[in-house]
């Protein structure tokens, strides 16, 4: 009896196998095509210049007559160390947000146009309290009022330099928070 249930088992096996196209051994699959990595990689900065180590030079020696003693070279001007630039905007909160973030230009990449500038977060001018003249109040018209605060938090397309935000559908409208 347990013969035939094996037997009944085997033969169903390979009906089914035939009837539903199964294969005992996989074909073997075709080569991946070769594809060039599309990912772009920034160069790392380049190292910093070795200081200048200043030296005099050698005196020569006289032959037969003492020759006129020249005047020591003038010292090189001291080099004045450049403090970087404080960044345009809240770096933290901008690589957070976007991928396509670089915190050199404080711009990221949307999906569709030119690179933008990020407004994510509290600037570091904004944090401090000192008002630029690039600051959104004064690049705002006087006659548009609204809570930039507000706004911003609510809407996170909310440009402030026009007090507009822009909806999931039509044009840019202007926040009334």
């Amino acid at each position: 009896m347990t013969r035939f249930v094996f037997y009944c088992g085997v033969l169903l096996a390979a009906v089914t196998s035939v009837m539903l196209g199964l294969d005992w051994m996989p074909a073997p699959m075709p080569p991946m095509p070769e594809t060039k990595n599309l990912v772009f990689v920034a160069p790392p900065p380049p190292p910093a210049p070795p200081p200048a180590v200043v030296t005099q030079p050698a005196q020569p020696v006289p032959a037969v007559a003492p020759s006129p003693v020249e005047p020591p070279a003038p010292a090189p001007p001291p080099q004045i160390a450049v403090e970087p630039a404080p960044p345009k905007c809240d770096v933290r909160a901008c690589a957070s947000a976007y991928r396509s973030f670089t915190e050199s230009d404080c711009t990221y990449q949307p999906s569709e146009g030119p690179r933008r500038l990020c407004t994510k977060g509290v600037s570091p001018t904004e944090a401090s309290g000192v008002a630029t003249p690039s600051s959104a109040a004064a690049d705002m018209p006087s006659n548009v009022k609204c809570n930039v605060t507000a706004c911003a938090a609510a809407y996170g397309s909310f440009t402030a330099s026009d007090c507009t935000y822009q909806p999931f559908n039509g044009p840019r409208r202007l926040c009334e928070k």
